[in-house]
């Protein structure tokens, strides 16, 4: 292999895992869990009384490339979503694709 041809070898590969890592470090992120390079799906526990409510309720937000946020993932919203007067867990629920697509909820249980 002649010089020239090696030197565009090495660019190239240089310029596709720039390219990679750059998707690999992702524009849109939940900020919460542990991140996957390419896909996140975590949950994390938050508070827990030694009981689990035989009701669920969930409250989520979605980021779209970083760029837009939406949604309400508050305690207040999932409460009201599970129609819950008394919380026995919350746990977040951080997902995440490519950086593309991020989404983090709160699920809580209770009565």
């Amino acid at each position: 292999m002649n010089k020239c041809r090696l030197s565009f070898f090495r660019l190239s590969i240089l310029l596709i895992l720039s390219f990679l890592g750059f998707l690999g470090n992702g524009c849109a992120s939940s900020g919460i869990g542990t991140p996957g390079w390419l896909a996140t799906s975590t949950t994390l526990a938050q508070y827990a009384d030694g009981k689990i409510g035989p009701k669920i309720g969930r409250a989520c937000v979605e980021s779209y490339l970083g760029l837009f946020a939406l949604g309400d993932s508050s305690l207040y919203e999932a409460k009201k979503q599970g129609n819950l007067k008394s919380v026995y867990t919350i746990d977040f629920e951080s997902r995440s694709i490519f950086g593309l697509y991020a989404e983090l909820c709160t699920v809580v249980t209770g009565q």
